[in-house]
């Protein structure tokens, strides 16, 4: 049997059409952002990253999971004893660059968010220690796996605003912005939250 997306139990039906219901409530709060001094740039939901606009520069934000990669990572830890976890940590970073540099968002930092269902998954202090190594492996290094050389890993990133970018920033336009904004390369820091889901009973 193909290994597929279905077959390990990601249905892309649902999980889209749960994503536009989440992309129609959220967009009821945008009226808060005034409060801030910021707006939110038009058609940006749904896009790999998402931006927000202030008076100076625009704020670009990535939320992103391991995916089904750490069930791959499993099943090798259980044929062969070795955890490949800190590969799959630096490959989620590079999931990370990858989705804000269609932005030209220079990076100023990276979070994980570690939804693991049960608290259970810590136990395994040499797996647990391994993802964390690989993400703070690819935070730390100045051209990270996934940024072709160009860009800091990051969730959370700022592009200074000029007046020759339209708002939102469009993809086309990334290449010069990247170019324009880019500094030295520097390690970015890391924040880990362990956060068991919550799995209600019926």
């Amino acid at each position: 049997m193909a290994l597929t997306y279905e077959s390990s139990g990601v249905d892309y039906g649902p999980l889209d059409a749960f994503k536009r219901s989440c992309q129609r409530a959220a967009a009821s709060t945008v009226g808060a952002l005034k409060n801030h001094d910021l707006t939110e740039p038009a058609n940006v939901r749904g896009e790999s990253a998402y931006l927000l606009e202030s008076p100076d520069e625009f704020l670009a934000h990535v939320e992103e999971g391991l995916g089904t990669k750490n069930l791959v990572a499993d099943a090798m830890l259980e044929l062969t004893g070795k955890s490949f976890y800190a590969n799959i940590g630096i490959d989620t970073v590079a999931t990370i660059v990858n989705d804000l540099v269609t932005t030209g968002a220079l990076p100023i930092s990276v979070a994980m968010h570690s939804a693991v269902g049960d608290s259970a998954w810590f136990a395994n202090t040499a797996r647990a220690d391994d993802l964390a190594r690989g993400f703070a492996e690819d935070a730390a290094s100045p051209a990270p796996s996934g940024a072709a050389g160009k860009r800091r890993p990051s969730r959370a990133s700022s592009i200074p605003k000029q007046s020759s970018l339209p708002a939102p920033l469009l993809a086309e336009s990334a290449p010069s912005q990247i170019a324009s904004s880019e500094t030295s390369p520097t390690a970015m820091p890391l924040s880990c939250s362990p956060a068991p889901a919550f799995t209600p009973t019926a």
